[in-house]
């Protein structure tokens, strides 16, 4: 019979006679450096991380609000954690839209140019791209943010249902990761269709889409089946967009004062 015998944890400097340190969890042998190795991990590891990649979007298409409930009271191993599974969905949509040589915001700007109004000036109108260049160049932070006041409205419309906003936060980084496919389908279409018409279609195809699930989504985690469920619901998202636009609007308040504010000090 083998001796047990004690040892200290490479890691965390704890303790233990067993194989895995029970602090952290790092197996006792710890082996030199191979390729072999360092493949076999990677593969392991990506296995792992495909299996619960996989799991996580397949019960968010099909029981998006009763997956997040599961998660918040405790089945949390066969999913993603919601910031992962957010920001890996965000880097696939901007990926694509690298890829697909489509901004994510532009069909906005198409339609704030069709509708520009003959009578601004060349100092308003040189501003106003200007605020289009750094919305567009902040369009990650934007696009998150749109989450935040999701999670904000819900905690104000559901504020006696019990979930806390750290938990509707949860909430909504797994629903707008998902959304994000929504997203990619609408790039799909105004890269094959660069016609201003059909993007208007397809805008408005794939934004009913994003509002239908995110009601779904919103009434099965609140465990909601009736019509009063979902017109609260409704609510609920046209709050977040309202809390949206005035985010924006004093996002371009504060680029306006900071450019007349730099433009007299150069004078």
């Amino acid at each position: 019979m083998s001796e047990i015998t004690t040892t200290n944890c490479k890691n965390c400097g704890s303790t233990f006679t067993d194989l895995y340190c029970g602090n952290c969890g790092q197996p006792r042998n710890i082996d030199r450096f191979t390729l072999k190795g360092i493949i076999k991990e990677g593969f392991q590891h990506l296995i792992s991380m495909d299996t619960s990649f996989l799991n996580t979007l397949k019960n968010l298409t099909i029981r998006p609000g009763n997956m997040v409930r599961e998660y918040l009271f405790g089945k949390q191993k066969p999913f993603l954690k919601p910031l992962q599974f957010y920001f890996i969905m965000l880097a696939f949509f901007f990926l694509f839209s690298e890829w697909s040589h489509v901004n994510p915001m532009e069909i906005g700007n198409k339609i704030s140019r069709e509708i520009h109004s003959p009578s601004q000036n060349k100092s308003e109108i040189q501003l106003g791209i200007k605020i289009k260049a750094i919305l567009n160049n902040n369009s990650k932070l934007i696009f998150s943010v749109m989450a935040f006041m999701q999670a904000l409205s819900m905690i104000i419309v559901y504020r006696k249902k019990g979930w806390s906003f750290v938990e509707y936060i949860v909430f909504t980084l797994y629903t707008f990761g998902y959304r994000y496919i929504f997203s990619v389908l609408l790039l799909i279409g105004m890269s094959l269709f660069g016609d201003l018409k059909n993007n208007y279609a397809i805008f408005f195809i794939t934004s009913l889409l994003s509002f239908t699930y995110s009601t779904f989504s919103i009434v099965q985690f609140m465990e909601g089946d009736k019509f009063k469920d979902i017109i609260i619901a409704i609510l609920s998202l046209v709050l977040s967009l309202i809390f949206y636009v005035i985010f924006t609007i004093l996002l371009s308040f504060i680029i306006v004062f900071t450019n007349k504010y730099f433009h007299q000090m150069t004078f």
